[in-house]
């Protein structure tokens, strides 16, 4: 490409030079304008890029990654909350349904006191029925006591039986809750009528 001169300064400069190297004149301010801002343009981020030591890719890179971050905190702390509340859950049906149990235990227990309560108490006059008319002996059931459940509506227990003359003893029975007439059933063995009749006079006796 052939030289030109300076208008301003008549300098010889090469035919492509967007500016004289002496005095500085533009041969074409618009485009050497445009070149200039280019340049500075492009000057200014490659600053900013060299300061930020990350290109726009990488940058994008790092926010996608702290985004994926920040929802995988947030899934963990969810599914510990969730956790947690299903074990409180899980630990309140559970004590729910203990505390129903006790409830039904101590119902049917309380239930079981009364009707034994009611056996021993219907068994005295049984009792005193057997000692006077069935063993023909001048002395009468004062208590009774159920001790155990034998199954079956059978109950194991004694009598404490006494006399007018300060003689005392105890006999064991066998007490029965007939249940279809709603009546009571005591079984005294040979045993214990043998030790009653050893204690006591008979009705007869003088």
């Amino acid at each position: 490409m052939e030289n030109k001169y300076c208008p301003k300064c008549g300098a010889k400069v090469n035919g492509d030079a967007q500016f004289c190297p002496k005095c500085g004149y533009a041969f074409n301010p618009k485009k050497a304008a445009a070149k200039e801002s280019a340049a500075t343009n492009e000057t200014k981020t490659r600053q900013k890029q060299e300061k930020s030591g990350m290109s726009p890719f990488q940058k994008k890179l790092v926010l996608w990654i702290g985004g994926a971050i920040v929802v995988a905190i947030i899934v963990v702390v969810a599914m510990g909350v969730i956790t947690n509340q299903q074990q409180e859950a899980k630990q309140q049906a559970i004590q729910e349904s203990q505390a129903r149990q006790t409830s039904i235990k101590k119902s049917k227990e309380v239930k079981e006191q009364k009707l034994e309560r009611s056996l021993a108490s219907g068994s005295v006059d049984i009792v005193t029925d057997m000692i006077q008319n069935d063993m023909d002996l001048d002395a009468k059931c004062t208590d009774v006591t159920i001790e155990s459940s034998l199954g079956d509506n059978q109950y194991s227990g004694y009598a404490s039986v006494e006399d007018d003359y300060g003689n005392s003893d105890t006999a064991d029975l066998t007490i029965t809750n007939v249940k279809y007439d709603n009546s009571i059933s005591v079984h005294m063995d040979g045993d214990a009528r043998s030790d009653l009749e050893a204690t006591f006079n008979y009705n007869d006796d003088e």
